[in-house]
Formats: structure tokens, C-alpha cells, sequence
């Protein structure tokens, strides 16, 4: 703040403006609120006149809004997994939704379309491996429901997680175990007995590489057909761990489908290589390329 004396006319530079001054310009009186900042703006209208200002209120700083929460299909599972699987399963056991379920749902129903024929013995057994929220569950209903009625209504659907097994039970109205990786390993068999499908969706990259092995075998004595839908390659599944390779893998929205038929599997309904229908145990092979189906 300043005064400006002059008894005569005088050149005054204010603001790099040259301007003359004549007589007392009054010196502002301002009442400041120390807590709302001011700002003196000084408005020059004519040489001979004194100068005039206004007070306003400084605007406020805008502050930035909070960051949004990214949703789940915005980041990659890795980052997900940053702070460790059981940490982040754990954390989102009550709200876990996998941002690949239309392409799990397109890419099982082009499996399913082979590996289970029209004339498939009822029931249809299916596991449902480490099964999340039950999209790979829900995407098999829906499959029976529309391809294959006449098996929907006698489907047995079986299903286990450490983690997410309320979510399914609420998701799907199904029951679900709580058994892990390591459980089945030990125990050697499914809850339920055999299977005709067993059925891994985003979590077979998920087993300690230390009990892969034992895993893939124990379920080769239980289920006649492995189906792993996956993000990404790995892990290996081979001839030593129970399991043939059937037809090529398929990718339907970014994610992989890969069929497997095992080795050991004796199935509790056949004698002698007949069903129970009395016909011979013969079935289509997976042997080309399974197509991506549209699904529904």
C-alpha cells in the first residue's frame, strides 16, 4: 500500500504507464479479514483525476477432485496381485467379478458345443475349479439351457474356492467347497466323485509350481475332460501329468481356451467300455480347431 504526494503537476510512472498527477490522491482504507485473502485492484481513468480502486475477494483455488477408483478391468490381474494373491483374494473375497466373463462365456460355449454331444449320457457332471463368482458356472448353464436342454434339468454342478465360495453361493444359488489347490492334491478326488469336466477359468497360473504336478494328476483320475480358460499360456499341462492335449487352442476377447482328455480316467458308469445306455463309448473328437462360438 502506498501514498502518492504532489503539490504540482509531476510525471509518475505506476505500472509502467506514465501518467500526471495533480493534487492528494486519498489513501485507501481497507479492512482486512485475515482470513479472506483481498486483492486492490487501482482503476486509472483521466490524467487530473485521483485514482480509484475496488476490493474483491481473491477466488478460492480450485482443487483438484479425488482420483477415481480404477474399476477391475481397467488394470491388469499382475498389478492386482501385487500385494499377493491371498492378500488381494482375501481383501475382494465378498466383490470379485473377472473382467474377461464375456469372453469366458463365448469361449466355453465353443468348447462345450464338442465336448458335449446331444446324445451325452444324463447327467452331465461338471467341477468348477477354484470358481471365482461363477462366471465359467453360469456360462455352462447357459450353454445346457439353450444347446443342450434335455441335459439342463438333471446337470450336476459341483464347485470349490478358498476365497470367493459365499460370492458363487450368492451368485449362482449353487453350494461351493472351500477346497484349495494343496486340498485336492492331498485328498486325491473331487468333492462329488467323478466328472465328465472340470473346468479351471483365470486360475491354474495360480498353483505353486510345486504342486502342479501332483494336481493335474489327481484330477486326471477324476474327471474325463480338463477345459483351461486362461489369459495367457502357461502353465504346461502334458502326457505326464495325466493329460492329452485335444484340438488347438482358441482365443475368443483375450481370452485362451485349451481341452485336455485324460489318460487314467475310469469312469464309475461304464463296465467294459459301454454306457450305461448300452451303447459303445464312443465319442467325438476335439482333433481341429474349436471355432469361438457367439454365445448368448
Amino acid at each position: 500500500m502506498a501514498r502518492i504526494h504532489t503539490s504540482r503537476t509531476t510525471p509518475t510512472l505506476l505500472s509502467g504507464v506514465e501518467l500526471e498527477v495533480t493534487g492528494r490522491a486519498c489513501e485507501p482504507k481497507l479492512r482486512c479479514n485475515p482470513t479472506t485473502p483481498l486483492t486492490v485492484e487501482f482503476y486509472l481513468r483521466y490524467p487530473h483525476s485521483s485514482l480509484h480502486y475496488k476490493q474483491t475477494k481473491a477466488k478460492p483455488q480450485e482443487s483438484s477432485p479425488p482420483p477415481l477408483k480404477p474399476r477391475m478391468d481397467s488394470i491388469s490381474f499382475r498389478t492386482a496381485y501385487s500385494s499377493g494373491v491371498d492378500t488381494y483374494y482375501t481383501q475382494n473375497a465378498s466383490t470379485y467379478r473377472n473382467p474377461h466373463e464375456s469372453g469366458i462365456t463365448k469361449s466355453l460355449r465353443a468348447i462345450l458345443e464338442v465336448i458335449i454331444p446331444p446324445n451325452h449320457p444324463p447327467p452331465v457332471r461338471i467341477f468348477d475349479l477354484s470358481s471365482g463368482s461363477g462366471e465359467a458356472t453360469l456360462a455352462a448353464i447357459r450353454f445346457l439351457q439353450t444347446h443342450r436342454p434335455t441335459l439342463a434339468s438333471s446337470a450336476v454342478i459341483n464347485a470349490c474356492d478358498p476365497y470367493t465360495h459365499e460370492l458363487y453361493t450368492t451368485r449362482t444359488g449353487l453350494p461351493c467347497g472351500k477346497e484349495s489347490f494343496r486340498d485336492i492334491l492331498l485328498e486325491g478326488e473331487l468333492k462329488g466323485g467323478k466328472h465328465d469336466i472340470v473346468i479351471c477359468s483365470f486360475a491354474l497360473h495360480l498353483c505353486p509350481k510345486g504342486e502342479i504336478w501332483g494336481l493335474l494328476y489327481a484330477l486326471s483320475l477324476c474327471s474325463r475332460w480338463f477345459v483351461v480358460l486362461a489369459p495367457g499360456k502357461g502353465p504346461e499341462v502334458g502326457a505326464d501329468t495325466g493329460w492329452e492335449r485335444k484340438g488347438k487352442e482358441i482365443m475368443v476377447e483375450r481370452v485362451r481356451g485349451r481341452v485336455y482328455r485324460s489318460l487314467n480316467f475310469a469312469d464309475d458308469r461304464e463296465e467294459g467300455g459301454k454306457r450305461e445306455d448300452g451303447k459303445t463309448n464312443k465319442e467325438k473328437g476335439v482333433e481341429g480347431t474349436i471355432e469361438p462360438g457367439e454365445g448368448s
